[in-house]
């Protein structure tokens, strides 16, 4: 009888120990089950995600289909009898194709919810994630998307079906936070023969267009950065602020663009607590994979950590940012440039031939973004009907806008281009027109769309029209038109 009483026992201790491995092996990510030795698909994230919101009440998948057929699944992780008043998150990664690691991290991070139901973190937190921005070229292993778009330089044109979806999402959504998860490539042969490297698992960056909230750029500096720092140490993974610059060849070094097309600027425009992640690429696309991921996920459980406890700190800063956005502002800052600041910056590189970090110490160094020019907004903005590109680009950028059941009140301009200036703003030359603002009456409304400034769009609207703006529309080619002749045809009504 004893005998029979163990076997059940074991039997049954038996079968609760292969129910669990089975139960955990359902939420294992492709890459887990295939030992970190090869990247998910797309088809393999759209059956993955699709398992997990079939496990879990919390999980809701809405799917983007792409003209060649690839999927965007956009991953909603929200627990519906909890509070209204949550703070709302929304997390992207792989915009380029050629950087899979944060949406490895994207997927561990989804089965972490599907298989812990009920999380304290849902208590607070209405979490959206895009874990693959870029399939096509995720799929091949390419930076850009299949037309040959650069997904993280789109996000003013939107002229990529991709980034037209993460834009969708971002107004659906109404994030007050938002993080864009990237990798750097840190094997460069600049790097090789200067004989030192950036080694870092993580850089975290936050916003720089010097138009975002100061509130919420203070966020990240003082909060953000040292909370994930100490996260992360915790794992074992290395940590430092986001710093670009071609250091081997005597460049300066900065915190990254003022460009507002990219997702974080893009984003951090509007008033949203916005932030970007820049993981360590590996040689190739499998090398160091495990702890590329496992990096990333951590940085991704760290930010929502950082956004519970700070979330009354993140939501009415944003709330004061979008309030500001609703007020006409006294000047927008159409041109901008960092500039060096008080100190040095230490800067920790690992040595190729020691294996060891070195700390230099870095004059050239330009961490403060400061206002070159400004420009005070217009009430709004008057674009001809027959400019067909023109026209598109409005309606697929989502601003709101009028047609002709509108007057048009005294105070209205157009820009002269008087001539052409070159430029070298941010280490980059360029040009921008010479312009002198004329009144102009003989305008016909029937002939317009007009763009009120006003809303969580306006200052990406001013910075996208005015024609000195030194990333505007006239400063891609495809724009180019706007500023060639005699008149800038977009004019301006002011008070």
């Amino acid at each position: 009888m004893k005998t029979i009483r163990r076997f059940l026992a074991a039997s049954f201790v038996l079968f609760l120990t292969v129910g669990s491995v089975e139960v955990l092996a359902q939420f294992n990510t492709p890459l887990k089950t295939a030992g970190f030795r090869r990247l998910t698909t797309n088809s393999e994230v759209v059956e993955f995600v699709k398992k997990c919101d079939a496990q879990s009440n919390e999980i809701t998948v809405t799917y983007f289909p792409l003209q060649n057929g690839l999927q965007i699944p956009v991953v909603k992780i929200s627990r519906a009898e909890e509070s209204d008043d949550k703070l709302k998150v929304l997390m992207i990664a792989q915009q380029h194709g050629n950087e899979p690691s944060g949406m490895e991290a994207m997927l561990q991070l989804i089965a972490f919810f599907a298989k812990n139901t009920g999380h304290t973190l849902l208590k607070t937190t209405d979490l959206t994630i895009i874990p693959q921005c870029n399939p096509t070229g995720g799929d091949r292993h390419e930076r850009r998307n299949g037309s040959g778009i650069d997904l993280n330089r789109d996000h003013l044109l939107i002229r990529a079906e991709e980034t037209a979806i993460i834009q969708q999402v971002f107004r659906e959504t109404d994030p007050e936070m938002t993080v864009d998860f990237h990798e750097y490539y840190p094997y460069g042969k600049a790097w090789e023969e200067f004989g030192y490297r950036r080694n870092f698992d993580i850089q975290l960056g936050g916003l720089t267009n010097i138009n975002t909230s100061e509130e919420l750029r203070n966020l990240f500096k003082i909060n953000a950065l040292p909370y994930i720092k100490v996260h992360l140490r915790q794992y074992g993974f290395s940590f430092f602020e986001y710093t670009l610059g071609d250091f081997p060849a005597g460049e300066r070094l900065r915190h990254s663009t003022v460009d507002i097309n990219d997702g974080r600027q893009s984003f951090g425009i509007t008033g949203t607590f916005s932030l970007i992640v820049e993981g360590m690429n590996g040689r190739d696309s499998i090398h160091n994979l495990e702890r590329r991921v496992k990096s990333q996920y951590q940085t991704a459980l760290g930010l929502l950590q950082f956004a519970l406890v700070h979330r009354t700190q993140i939501r009415e800063g944003v709330q004061r940012a979008r309030k500001e956005l609703e007020l006409p502002k006294a000047e927008v800052a159409i041109i901008q440039e960092h500039t060096q600041g008080i100190e040095p910056l230490e800067y920790p590189l690992f040595s190729i031939s020691t294996k060891k970090d070195t700390v230099f110490k870095v004059e050239a160094y330009h961490p403060v973004v400061k206002k070159i020019e400004s420009v005070k907004p217009p009430e709004a903005y008057l674009i001809p009907k027959n400019d067909t590109l023109l026209v598109s680009w409005l309606k697929r950028s989502g601003f709101s806008y009028q047609d002709s059941a509108f007057t048009i009140k005294p105070g209205t301009f157009q820009y002269q281009i008087t001539g052409h200036e070159k430029t070298n703003f941010e280490g980059i030359e360029g040009s921008l027109p010479l312009v002198e603002k004329v009144q102009v009456s003989d305008v016909i409304p029937a002939d317009y769309y007009l763009v009120p400034v006003k809303g969580l769009f306006s200052t990406k609207i001013v910075l996208a029209l005015e024609p000195r703006a030194m990333y505007a529309l006239p400063s891609y080619p495809e724009f180019e038109y706007l500023i060639s002749g005699e008149k800038y045809p977009v004019l301006r009504i002011e008070k």
